[in-house]
């Protein structure tokens, strides 16, 4: 059994590069140890996990908008896309040394994501907060950036 048990909780789309530095930063820390390193997402944060997502539409939303507006809402959307690859590389990396990524259930059905939408390696429990209550009990740290 691990000595080092810790939930990283996640429910805001904004903080995800944070998460996932945090979780980068304590790995090298705990290398010589076992550990158990559960990212778990709730609430928007779930959106992070799916494959494909491409926020178009702020740019729909938008098409009545002269073009000089709607290029700066669509470098924003490039670069949010670009920080998120980032972010999806980091994440898919942390996964091979043994993080695990578990999404709500019941936030992934409140904003009509399918299973089969998800990163292959991305977990589902059926609610977010009743896995927090249990890893809790299991004597996990418990870390919200």
């Amino acid at each position: 059994m691990p000595q080092n048990k810790v939930i990283f909780h996640i429910d805001e789309l904004k903080n995800w590069k944070l998460l996932l530095n945090n979780v980068n930063n304590l790995i090298p820390l705990l290398r010589k140890e076992e550990y158990d390193i559960e990212v778990l997402a709730n609430g928007e944060a779930v959106k992070y996990y799916v494959m494909d997502h491409i926020p178009k539409e702020n740019l729909e939303k938008n098409q009545d908008v002269d073009k000089s507006t709607n290029f700066e809402i669509e470098k924003e959307y490039i670069q949010g896309n670009k920080e998120k690859e980032s972010c999806k590389v980091t994440m898919e990396r942390l996964y091979k040394e043994g993080v695990k990524f578990v999404a709500c259930n019941n936030s992934l059905n409140g904003y009509e994501i399918k299973q089969e939408e998800l990163l292959s390696y991305i977990n589902v429990v059926p609610s977010g907060v009743y896995e927090l209550v249990l890893k809790q009990q299991k004597g996990y740290a418990y870390i919200k950036p």
